[in-house]
C-alpha cells in the first residue's frame, strides 16, 4: 500500500471511531429521555373528550299555551311546528394513581321547540335549551375513598344521582318528554354548586346523598339548600339484573302556602321510587312513582298565588324498552311509556272553577342507529287533560310528532 492509501485508511478508521462514538452518545441520550418520560405522568393518560349535538323537530296539534294570540297569527287549537338544537362537549380526566376524576361539561342550544306553545304539567322536549350561549353545565372533582365511597364537589347535576333509571333517564337517547326523564314531582334545584356522596354499603346496596344550592345562583349557597337521598338495591330476577330505588328530597327554597298566601317561607319535600328490570336479553321494563307535599308551591312570579303556579300530589309512570336484536337491528332501540300526573287538592281548591284533572302522557319512540355517528329517532306523544283541563286555550288532547337527530363526533 502506498503512502496515500495508508493515510486514507487511517482517516477512515478515525472517522468510523468518531461516528460510532456519536451514535453511542445519541443512543444514551434517547435512553435517558425515555426514562424521564416514563418516570413522570403522561398528560394524555386518562384524558377523554366527547362531543355531540341533538336536533329536534316537533309538530303539535291543539296548541293551548297562554301565548297563543292573534299577534302570533295563531288561534286556539292551532298547529305548531318548531325546532331546537343542543350541543354538548364533555372533557374528563381520570387520575388513576389518586383515585380521582375531573369533569367539565359545556353546553349550548337554541330554540324552545313547541314547549312554549303548549301548557302542560310536564313538557314534551326535555332537550330544549333556548339560551343560545355557551355555558358550563357541570364542573366537578370526584374522589374515591377507601374503595367503597365517592365524593363529588363542584357544579353538579342532581338528576344524575337522584331518581335515576336505566331505561328512562336520557332525553338524547331515550324518551324525549320530561315526564319520563325524571318524576315531575321532584323539585330539582337545577345544575348548581353542590356536594354528592356515594357509599357502596354492600355489593347490592348503594346510598347516594346530594346537597345543592336550591336556587342554583351560586349566591348564599347555604341559605336555601336542596337535599336528596337515594338508596339503590341491585337485585336479580330469574338471573336478570335490576335496580330498585327509594328516594327522598327536600327543597328549602321559599314556598307559598296555598291556603294561607301570607306564609311565603315554607319548604317543599317529597319521596318516590324508581325501578328498572331486565326481563330478557331484548326487553327491559321500568316504573316510577313520586309524591310531594301538596300544601305549598314555589311562587316563580313572586306575586303571590297566580294561575300559572301549581303543585302536584303524585305522578306515576311505567314503560318498556325493546332492543332491535329482535328484528336484526342490534343497535336500534324502541320504547313505550305511559304516565299520569295528579295536581294537588290544595291547588285545586285555591281558585274557584279549577278542574284539576289528572294529566295523562303517552310516548313512543324508535331509535334508528344509522352508523356510529348518527341516530334518528321518530317520537310520538299524546297528552290528555293538558294542565289538568285548566289551560289558557282549551283542554283538548294534544298530539305531538317529531324527529330527533343525535350526532356523535
Amino acid at each position: 500500500m502506498g503512502k496515500g492509501g495508508a493515510v486514507f485508511a487511517v482517516i477512515v478508521m478515525m472517522s468510523g471511531s468518531v461516528w460510532a462514538a456519536d451514535v453511542s452518545e445519541l443512543e444514551e441520550r434517547v435512553c435517558r429521555l425515555e426514562q424521564c418520560m416514563n418516570a413522570g405522568p403522561n398528560l394524555l393518560d386518562g384524558l377523554k373528550l366527547c362531543a355531540g349535538a341533538t336536533m329536534v323537530i316537533q309538530g303539535t296539534s291543539n296548541a293551548n299555551g297562554s301565548g297563543i294570540n292573534a299577534a302570533q297569527n295563531s288561534y286556539k287549537g292551532d298547529d305548531a311546528t318548531d325546532a331546537s338544537y343542543s350541543v354538548d362537549i364533555e372533557l374528563s380526566k381520570v387520575f388513576a394513581e389518586n383515585g380521582a376524576r375531573a369533569f367539565l361539561y359545556l353546553t349550548t342550544g337554541e330554540g324552545a321547540g313547541v314547549t312554549d306553545t303548549i301548557e302542560v304539567f310536564s313538557n314534551v322536549n326535555h332537550d330544549a335549551d333556548d339560551s343560545a350561549a355557551l355555558s358550563v353545565a357541570e364542573l366537578w372533582w370526584q374522589q374515591d375513598i377507601a374503595g367503597a365511597a365517592r365524593i363529588t364537589i363542584g357544579k353538579i347535576d342532581p338528576t344524575k344521582y337522584i331518581d335515576t333509571n336505566a331505561y328512562a333517564n336520557d332525553e338524547c337517547g331515550q324518551f324525549l318528554g320530561s315526564m319520563f326523564r325524571n318524576s315531575p314531582t321532584v323539585e330539582f334545584s337545577g345544575n348548581a354548586f353542590g356536594v354528592r356522596a356515594a357509599w357502596a354499603a354492600t355489593s347490592w346496596l348503594e346510598i347516594e346523598t346530594v346537597y345543592a344550592d336550591g336556587d342554583a345562583d351560586f349566591r348564599q349557597i347555604g341559605d336555601a339548600p336542596w337535599l336528596g337521598l337515594q338508596a339503590s338495591c341491585k337485585a336479580t330476577v330469574g338471573e336478570r339484573p335490576g335496580t330498585y330505588r327509594v328516594l327522598y328530597w327536600y327543597n328549602d327554597r321559599p314556598h307559598t302556602k296555598w291556603n294561607d298566601p301570607s306564609k311565603i317561607k315554607e319548604s317543599g319535600n317529597g319521596f318516590g321510587i324508581s325501578a328498572d328490570q331486565e326481563i330478557s336479553a331484548h326487553i327491559g321494563i321500568f316504573a316510577r312513582a313520586g309524591w310531594q307535599d301538596q300544601g305549598s308551591f314555589i311562587d316563580t312570579a313572586g306575586d303571590g298565588i297566580t294561575v300559572e303556579d301549581f303543585s302536584l300530589a303524585a305522578a306515576y309512570s311505567a314503560g318498556v324498552q325493546i332492543l332491535g336484536t329482535f328484528w336484526g337491528r342490534e343497535n336500534d332501540v324502541c320504547g313505550f311509556g305511559y304516565g299520569i300526573i295528579k295536581p294537588s287538592d290544595d291547588y285545586k281548591n285555591s281558585t274557584a272553577g279549577l278542574k284539576g284533572k289528572t294529566e295523562g302522557h303517552l310516548e313512543a319512540y324508535y331509535k334508528f342507529v344509522c352508523n356510529q355517528n348518527l341516530a334518528l329517532t321518530p317520537d310520538v306523544q299524546v297528552i290528555t287533560n293538558p294542565f289538568g283541563g285548566d289551560a289558557s286555550n282549551g283542554d283538548d288532547p294534544i298530539y305531538v310528532a317529531g324527529m330527533r337527530a343525535q350526532i356523535s363526533f
